[in-house]
């Protein structure tokens, strides 16, 4: 869901909110796809190994410390 809801509303605030050009939004929105692009292989391999639950857990905490990390830089 937080996938989805990023796709939709960051390149709006990237674009109105901050001021970046088109381009740079583009790159901004391709710089997300390739990090998930990147992560699904490393997250499906760390759930064979070490198990569904603590794969999930550990994917939702970080994802918590990175948008509220995300929210502090943006306010500064």
């Amino acid at each position: 869901m937080s996938q989805r809801t990023l796709s939709t509303f960051l390149p709006v605030y990237l674009a109105y909110e901050l001021g970046y050009s088109p381009f740079w939004v583009g790159v901004g929105m391709f710089a997300m796809q390739a990090a998930g692009l990147v992560a699904a292989p490393i997250s499906g391999y760390a759930s064979d190994r070490v198990g569904r639950q603590e794969t999930s857990v550990a994917a939702l905490l970080l994802t918590s410390v990175i948008l509220v990390a995300m929210g502090a830089f943006v306010r500064s």
